[in-house]
């Protein structure tokens, strides 16, 4: 479905704002961190985020934030999951080939 001209209207505003505190970045109010750390992992398209990544005005800005919140990457937990997960597959793995 595609999406309707004021959709499309008001995602451009809401990335033009995220743009506008990046440029500001690590001197943003909390509150307003909190709100791109919202928009970036919950709300933004792939298109939106390169669209952000490819604006040369808040480019080493949005650098430095996705670095220090983790956005392109995994976060320490997520490792921790990832790895504990494929460490129980192949235990199980080598213990059901030992039982037959």
């Amino acid at each position: 479905m595609k999406p309707k001209n004021n959709e499309t209207a008001d995602r451009t505003v809401r990335r033009s704002a995220i743009e506008r505190a990046i440029a500001h970045y690590p001197n943003i109010p909390d509150n307003e961190l909190q709100d791109v750390l919202h928009y970036f992992r919950r709300e933004a398209s792939a298109l939106e985020r390169a669209t952000i990544a490819s604006n040369d005005a808040v480019y080493s800005q949005y650098r430095q934030l996705c670095t220090d919140h983790y956005l392109e990457r995994l976060r320490p937990f997520e490792i921790a999951i990832a790895v504990t997960s494929a460490t129980a597959l192949i235990g199980a793995f080598v213990a059901l080939t030992l039982l037959y």
